[in-house]
This record gives C-alpha cells, sequence and structure tokens, in this order.
C-alpha cells in the first residue's frame, strides 16, 4: 500500500502553532522597532523644536538695551543718558513711545497691558508662562555724515546741539515712526509724528521747540560736544515673546510692534513649546544699571514674580537665564503620554 500524501492534522497544529509564533516574534519586533522609532523622531523634533526657539530668544536678548554703537548695559544711569522726543507727537501709550528707562531693554511679566489689549481675535495667553518683553535696534544703520551744531539756543545758551543731520543709509527701514539715534555714549529716542517717511536732511530744533531732542545736552551740570564720529541711527524695535492659544493650536507666538506704531499679528514660532520662564541675577544693592561689584554688593537670583513686586530691578540686571518647555504632539507609548522637556540657556552682559 501507498503511503497517503499530505499532513495528518497533528502536523498541520504544530506546523501553525509554530506559524503563529513566529508572526507573534514578528509583530512584537515590528511594534518595539516603530516605538523607538516614533519615541526617537518625536524626541528629536521636540528637542529641534526647543533649540530653535530658544536660540531665537537668546539671541534677541543679547540684543536687548543695544542700539548701534550705544549699548545701556554700559551705562550708570539710563535716565541721565536718554532725550526723548515732545509729548506732542501723537503718542497714545507712552511705552510704545518711549524706551522702557527702568529696564536695560529686558523686561517679564505674566502679562503686559499693551499685549493684552491687542490680542488677535481667539488668541489667549496661557497661565504659568511669563511674557518677555524685548527693545533693541536693528543691524541696520543709517551713518551721520555732516552735521552742524548750534550753541546759541535760548533755553540753554553755551551748550551744544546737533542741529541739521545728514545721513549715510546702509539699509535703515526709512518708513518707521521710531528711531533711536544713538553715539558710543548717549542715545536718544526719535519718535517722528507727521511725516511716515524719514528726511535727510534731519532737523533737530533746539529744546522747547517740537520736535525736540537735546542731542548731547548738559548732562549733570556738564556741557558735552556732539560725537558726531560715532553718531549712528537705527530702527527702535519692541518684541513680545509669550505662549498662547489661537485657533487650537498652543505654542509659542510672538508680536512686534510694526514701523506704523500698531503691534503686528501674532506669529506662531513653534506648536510644541508650552512655557517659557525667566530668572535673573540681580545687583538689588547697587543704584547703577552697570556698577562694579563692590564688596557691599549683593546679587540675588529672581525669578518674574518677585522681579514684577521691584519693577527697578529690571535695570540691575548682569544675566538672563531663559528657560523653555515643550512636549511632542504625538504620544509616545501605549498610555497615550506625551514625551516633555525643558531646555535653558544664560545671557550675561558683565
Amino acid at each position: 500500500m501507498k503511503k497517503p500524501l499530505g499532513f495528518s492534522l497533528v502536523e498541520l497544529m504544530v506546523a501553525l502553532a509554530m506559524s503563529a509564533a513566529i508572526i507573534t516574534v514578528m509583530m512584537d519586533s515590528f511594534s518595539s522597532l516603530n516605538g523607538s522609532f516614533m519615541f526617537n523622531t518625536n524626541q528629536l523634533e521636540l528637542n529641534q523644536n526647543l533649540r530653535m526657539s530658544l536660540g531665537l530668544i537668546k539671541r534677541d536678548v543679547q540684543n536687548a538695551g543695544v542700539f548701534g554703537s550705544f549699548s545701556f548695559h554700559d551705562q550708570s544711569s539710563a535716565a541721565s543718558y536718554m532725550e526723548t522726543t515732545s509729548a506732542s507727537n501723537n503718542c497714545s501709550t507712552a511705552e510704545w513711545c518711549n524706551f522702557d528707562l527702568s529696564t536695560v531693554g529686558v523686561r517679564s511679566a505674566s502679562s503686559f497691558t499693551e499685549l493684552a489689549a491687542n490680542l488677535d481675535s481667539g488668541l489667549t495667553l496661557v497661565g504659568g508662562s511669563d511674557v518677555l518683553r524685548l527693545q533693541y535696534g536693528s543691524d541696520k544703520v543709517a551713518y551721520v555724515s555732516t552735521a552742524t551744531i548750534k550753541s546759541d539756543c535760548a533755553t540753554a545758551p553755551g551748550n551744544n546741539y546737533l542741529y541739521d543731520l545728514s545721513f549715510t543709509n546702509q539699509g535703515l527701514d526709512l518708513s518707521a515712526s521710531r528711531y533711536m539715534l544713538a553715539s558710543t555714549n548717549h542715545a536718544y529716542l526719535l519718535k517722528l509724528s507727521s511725516a511716515s517717511t524719514l528726511v535727510s536732511p534731519l532737523t533737530l530744533a533746539c529744546p522747547g521747540s517740537p520736535p525736540t531732542v537735546a542731542v548731547e545736552s548738559a548732562i549733570g551740570g556738564l556741557s558735552y560736544d556732539p560725537d558726531v564720529s560715532s553718531m549712528q541711527l537705527v530702527n527702535f524695535y519692541t518684541r513680545y515673546y509669550f505662549v498662547g492659544t489661537k485657533s487650537g493650536v498652543t505654542g509659542l507666538y510672538t508680536k512686534t510692534l510694526q514701523a506704523n506704531g500698531s503691534l503686528s499679528s501674532a506669529k506662531l514660532i513653534s506648536n510644541l513649546v508650552t512655557r517659557i520662564n525667566f530668572m535673573y541675577k540681580v545687583n538689588t544693592l547697587s543704584a547703577n544699571v552697570n556698577s562694579y561689584p563692590s564688596t557691599a554688593s549683593r546679587y540675588r537670583y529672581l525669578p518674574t514674580s518677585a522681579m514684577e513686586s521691584t519693577p527697578a530691578y529690571f535695570g540691575q540686571l548682569s544675566a538672563v537665564t531663559i528657560s523653555i518647555s515643550g512636549s511632542s504632539t504625538q504620544a509616545v507609548d501605549s498610555n497615550m503620554a506625551k514625551l516633555t522637556q525643558t531646555q535653558s540657556d544664560s545671557v550675561a552682559w558683565r
């Protein structure tokens, strides 16, 4: 008799069991590899987003308080080194028109009145995250090429003032409404009230004759000659960084004071950022912005909440630590947990 061809029932069941075991092992391996791939992808995306966002904020913090050849971090008293135009220049919000003299271009808060009043439709701020405001000058400049010095102003005879200034423009935005005129040791905010375009030569009147900018005027009873050789004109910028939610998208946003004096629409930088916070190194005993630390000086490290209670501390900064937190948009495990990460970096001026 011939032996019957094919598999017996027992053989078939053994084969099926072995195939099922192999398939199970393969599925488990694929699931593990896919999980590792998704985790690494989410981690890389989150890390890159946080690094990019942190780099943008750090760059602007480094530039804060710097206007051409002038830096407020090098001055002993910002208020003594700055003049502004007349109050009759249609400036509706003082903080938008004038440099915040109680800071060195850096200030954070839980919210800012001018920002909260100009949020986009559907945009809300996320609680627990700080709002950062930075003021700085553009990297494009207009150099003063010619100037007339006047010393016969009726209100302050004998003091020297720049009168007619002509500029050699190196990419400056001439349609802006705010400029900073700066030398190596003085800075003056120009707020143009009527003309939407800067004209050259720019005529600056004597004190008391709007628009008034008493360039290199008497400070502390002393008269200074204008340092024309280092005089530069730069655009004046104010920028806000904050974590908000707009149209269901939560992330890091920015708003910038535009050339026409209004705040721009919120621009999304990263939808993975969930929080930004700041820690400040402050000389709480110094009355100057840049006094050399003496044995009596005492430095403290304060968060934004403590800085808000004593705004004068923002004028005593020597370093800022920026912390930025975020989470992945997708879950990374079976419990639907999202990957979280925090990155920090510091900026020191002295």
